[in-house]
């Protein structure tokens, strides 16, 4: 989906694939322009920034910050994450920054997220804001939960890929 907030960035990308298409010759036509990603159905009239308001309402106990980054995040997929919660506490442990146990579950079940690396920096980001002692509390909760799980992984059966993260080499915290 194009942003219409950054056009320039979006004929830049366009550009760059004509540039490069006389070197895949397996590249398809284009699709994503028209592509739905998930949790791009079903949003309200106003788009991502309705869907925020929509959360905030539905669910009070949410600060403005963390329904808007739910919204932008998820989209419609937010109300999954939060089911029929009817407060805070119904959402599990709170880790800071506005991620929940409830959020977290979501993302090791439906984004094979196992590392505080996975959710902190190539889920959410919100390892820009993270301090290393909720780095460290994440870190030890995931340890716990994997050992438990038995739930696929991308490390069971699949090549890990370089880390991502600013620290890579440094670990975490």
């Amino acid at each position: 989906m194009v942003r219409p907030d950054r056009p320039l960035v979006a004929g830049r990308c366009r550009d760059r694939r004509e540039r490069l298409l006389p070197y895949l010759p397996e590249a398809g036509p284009q699709w994503t322009a028209g592509s739905v990603l998930p949790g791009g159905e079903g949003l309200p009239k106003g788009g991502v920034a309705a869907l925020a308001v929509g959360l905030g309402r539905q669910y009070p106990f949410l600060d403005a910050a963390t329904a808007a980054r739910l919204a932008q995040s998820y989209g419609s997929e937010a109300r999954e994450i939060l089911g029929d919660a009817r407060g805070k506490a119904a959402l599990g442990r709170d880790f800071g920054l506005g991620l929940s146990e409830a959020e977290l579950r979501w993302l090791m079940t439906r984004e094979w997220a196992h590392t505080a690396e996975d959710v902190l920096w190539r889920r959410t980001k919100l390892g820009l804001g993270a301090t290393p002692a909720q780095v460290r509390e994440l870190t030890d909760y995931l340890a716990r939960k994997d050992t438990a799980s038995d739930c696929p992984s991308p490390s069971h059966g699949f090549a890990a890929g370089p880390s991502l993260s600013p620290q890579a080499g440094r670990g975490l915290g």
